[in-house]
């Protein structure tokens, strides 16, 4: 109302401005709530979106993520407290964007990893079937990669990289660095409308994994996920660590 904007009673942060006109600026141009364009920017800013994750065992469950008919490890979840998909991290982030589970594609392998750790039978995060497999019923509004619990163990970070190019990207040593780079470029090059969410794992340690998992090796992830992230210009890095989360990865 322009008379409380004037009178200095008008206040954004409560209130709602409503369009009551039969028309809309859509990408600069006026449309109508009938024309299509219009339907597909209301569905972009205020409705459900399709989300993909990529993941380790964290974010498995059986059904929706990879099994051995795939030629992978079974799925860890269902287990103990995650005994229902609704109890995965990943539904309640979905719920919490007003998804359900036909919204959902999940590409997660038990003690997968940004590197194959030397199992040719694991495919790494950045594996094109994988990369593929998330947008193979819907494009992903949102792409949340949850990878990295597992690389402490491999003790095989690598140089930071500051190359953009997959084909060059693709040619250097195999490094937990390579796999970040790669699985964000390719992401990128797949989805370039998709919001990219990386998440910094929270440590986890179990005796049945070996390898150099310390503190000093779980900082050097998160900061090179971090530096990645920067670089490439996703959408959002998420520090686990830092959220009161309780996750396990037992394998």
């Amino acid at each position: 109302d322009d008379k409380l904007i004037r009178s200095g009673h008008y206040n954004s942060k409560n209130n709602i401005a409503l369009n009551v006109l039969g028309e809309y600026t859509v990408n600069g141009r006026f449309t109508t709530s009938a024309n299509s364009e219009y339907v597909r920017f209301q569905h972009y800013r205020y409705g459900s979106d399709y989300i993909a994750i990529l993941g380790d065992s964290i974010s498995t469950f059986s059904g929706y993520s990879e099994d051995s008919t795939m030629g992978v490890r079974n799925p860890y979840y269902p287990a103990g407290d995650v005994d229902t998909v609704e109890k995965t991290w990943w539904y309640k982030v979905a719920y919490g964007l007003r998804n359900n589970i036909n919204d959902i594609t999940v590409s997660a392998i038990s003690r997968s990893a940004y590197i194959n750790q030397n199992d040719a039978t694991i495919p790494p995060s950045w594996d094109d079937d994988r990369i593929a497999r998330l947008g193979a019923t819907n494009y992903p509004s949102y792409i949340f990669v949850n990878m990295g619990t597992n690389d402490p163990y491999a003790g095989a970070l690598g140089n930071m990289t500051y190359e953009t190019d997959i084909t060059a990207l693709n040619a250097l040593p195999n490094s937990t660095t390579k796999g970040i780079a790669l699985t964000i470029r390719k992401l990128q090059n797949s989805y370039s409308h998709s919001r990219i969410v990386l998440l910094i794992p929270k440590p986890v340690k179990f005796s049945s994994l070996s390898g150099g998992y310390t503190s000093e090796a779980v900082d050097q992830l998160a900061d090179r996920i971090k530096a990645l992230g920067d670089l490439y210009g996703v959408f959002k890095v998420i520090d686990l660590r830092k959220c009161d989360l309780n996750q396990s990865n037992i394998i």
